[in-house]
């Protein structure tokens, strides 16, 4: 059962060429990681301090094993910081 996460993330409208950066260069890592079925970021076309980060994993191992590598990491270090808000919705995937 595949899960999924879809993650909107409104960073300090400073900060928002720092969050884009810092997600379009883990985007490469995240998607290669085992496991990962999808790794996507998006920035809203009309907040430029709004994103939506779109990943999807084979299982929970893989989403966990994910927030353990230095990707997710970065994201700690680099851009929670700079959170305004972030909401994370969580989905599984429906298997007829």
């Amino acid at each position: 059962m595949a899960h999924a996460f879809a993650i909107t993330l409104r960073c300090r409208p400073d900060a928002a060429p720092i969050f884009r950066r810092v997600l379009a260069d883990i985007t490469p890592a995240c998607q290669a990681e085992p496991g990962s079925v999808a790794w996507q970021a998006h920035q809203s076309s009309e907040e430029e301090d709004v994103f939506l980060v779109y990943e999807s994993y084979v299982d929970a191992a893989a989403y966990e094993a994910h927030l353990a590598t230095p990707a997710f990491e970065r994201v700690k270090q680099e851009l929670f910081p700079l959170l305004v808000d972030r909401q994370v919705r969580t989905y599984t995937s429906i298997d007829g």
